[in-house]
């Protein structure tokens, strides 16, 4: 795009739907004091992600529900989803700093709540509840970095934010291992609130981000949100994922439930488009950024990177249990190269962009990459139970190397392409496509894992008495399948295998679809300036 169009947008953008809130003029805050206290609570985000990457087996079968086990970790991106896009215009409007505290005390609350809860049903309650705070402990995370570090700086600063929140998922798997193994998995939830306490200190003693409404009353605070448009957009996701997580499963594709539920999704998502353009007075999703090619496109490559690599992040140890039988400990180890090498390929990008004064490189090499990898995974589960360890941990690599390169590549795609006034209301937005498509990743895989292996299991089992029994406890739990007698338990393992090709086939589509959408993605100028001038 020239420089003429990029100003003739600007202009449109601004004249017509400026937030009133913005961080242009402030006084220059110091990063290295600022942030690290930010990124506790992204380090927390990421440790409790991938505790319930590896212990979601676990949880659900000791509920004798591991069928629905995937609701653990939906009911919480589903409000951290809903939420997201809203902490980018309440952080405008109430200020960084008060929105910080708000998301580190309800993400406490909610992991106190989870592990005192005593049903599955309960659990996923406190898991959303959870997920209402952890949506802004990494959306603010970003916002705040772009309030004080320049476009040039920011993707350096992104990959330093991303080996905190990488540590955090590297220590997650292994630290859910070992916490279940000696004291369960409610001890797993209960640990993090002395780091909950602290997050919250820092915050409190560190975090100093000025606004310009600080002589506004709290009433005229409240009267800037866009409360029909919020409502829309979580009774939207809540509908869409309750159509990826029982479709294909508890009632087929084409039934009159999966119907309703596509044409509820259609009709709320159209009124939310309808609200957001013509009637929010400070819509949280302003359609006019929504328009614009670079965005767009990075937005897409948003939805469908994160769908899969969450779908990666929750199937490869549910692989490593079903199909080589070990345990949830050495499953969350196992997951080590990937998320280890995000902030890797986060940073790397960061350089790279410092470097060159360009990012359409790195955000094309990280799609390019994640379709590779998932083609390798389909090729490798296909050993089976001789499936080399050394060749996972490659790819699993490979998958963590893609994701983190795309994360701060599209991150500083859409912030460059924007006015700097949306910096805040860009990246809530960005982090909504990621959190939809990490919600559509783990349904989707699961349902199709699911209705392909009952389906398989049905066919392989024909001559085993109760067959509908044994099968339901096969889905039920994990660790059922050991137990089996050996004849049986090579169908059931075959059956896990045909399955899990068959999920990544479909997650390879969207793999696709996020490198074609990269190609489209323009070069926008990075300045060396906060305020871009």
């Amino acid at each position: 795009m020239s420089s003429s169009n990029l100003a003739t947008e600007t202009t449109s953008l601004l004249s017509n739907n400026q937030p009133k809130d913005v961080s242009s003029d402030k006084p220059k805050i110091s990063a290295w004091k600022t942030l690290p206290a930010i990124w506790v609570g992204s380090f927390l985000s990421a440790l409790d992600m991938t505790v319930v990457a590896s212990l979601y087996p676990v949880i659900g079968s000791e509920f004798d529900s591991l069928n629905y086990s995937s609701f653990i970790a939906t009911s919480y991106l589903i409000t951290n989803t809903a939420f997201q896009p809203l902490y980018g215009r309440l952080s405008d409007i109430f200020g960084r700093r008060t929105m910080l505290l708000f998301a580190n005390t309800v993400f406490m609350l909610g992991t106190v709540w989870c592990g005192f809860a005593r049903s599955l049903g309960e659990l996923c309650l406190a898991r959303a509840f959870a997920g209402i705070g952890g949506g802004g402990l990494t959306t603010l995370s970003s916002i705040c970095g772009s309030d004080i570090v320049s476009l040039r700086e920011r993707g350096t600063w992104q990959g330093f934010a991303n080996i905190v929140f990488g540590i955090g998922g590297s220590l997650g798997g292994p630290f859910g291992g070992f916490v279940n193994a000696r004291w369960g998995w409610r001890s797993a939830f209960l640990l993090q609130v002395p780091l909950c306490l602290g997050s919250i200190a820092l915050v409190s003693w560190r975090v100093r981000l000025p606004t310009k409404d600080d002589g506004v009353s709290s009433k005229q605070k409240l009267a800037r949100i866009d409360y029909l448009g919020s409502f829309l957009l979580v009774s939207a996701v809540t509908t869409m994922v309750t159509l990826f997580t029982f479709g294909g499963d508890r009632f087929a594709w084409m039934s009159p439930v999966s119907l309703a539920l596509t044409a509820l999704f259609g009709f709320l998502t159209v009124m939310f488009y309808i609200v957001e353009r013509d009637y929010a007075r400070e819509p949280i999703a302003p359609m006019k950024v929504l328009r614009e090619r670079t965005p767009l496109c990075a937005y897409i490559g948003n939805f469908t990177n994160a769908l899969c690599s969450f779908a990666v992040m929750y199937e490869v140890p549910l692989f490593f249990e079903a199909v080589l039988f070990q345990n949830s400990e050495e499953a969350g180890a196992r997951m080590f190269p990937m998320v280890l090498s995000i902030p890797v390929g986060s940073l790397s990008a960061g350089l790279y962009m410092k470097r060159t004064g360009t990012y359409r490189g790195a955000v094309i090499f990280g799609f390019t990459a994640m379709l590779c990898t998932l083609f390798t995974f389909m090729f490798l589960f296909r050993r089976g139970q001789g499936v080399s360890l050394k060749y996972i941990g490659v790819a699993l690599g490979m998958a963590g190397l893609s994701y983190g390169t795309s994360l701060t590549s599209t991150l500083i795609s859409i912030i460059s392409a924007l006015p700097i006034e949306y910096q805040a209301i860009s990246t809530g937005v960005s982090y909504l496509f990621r959190a939809t498509g990490s919600v559509v990743g783990i349904s989707m895989g699961q349902t199709a894992l699911q209705a392909t292996l009952t389906s398989s299991l049905h066919r392989s089992l024909e001559d085993i008495p109760d067959k509908e029994s044994l099968i339901d406890a096969i889905r039920r739990s994990v660790t059922v399948v050991p137990t089996l007698p050996k004849h049986i338990q090579k169908i059931v393992v075959h059956s896990y295998v045909q399955a899990f090709i068959a999920s990544f086939a479909l997650i390879a589509v969207f793999g696709l679809i996020g490198f074609l959408s990269s190609l489209f993605i323009r070069q926008h100028v990075l300045y060396s300036t906060v305020d871009r001038r």
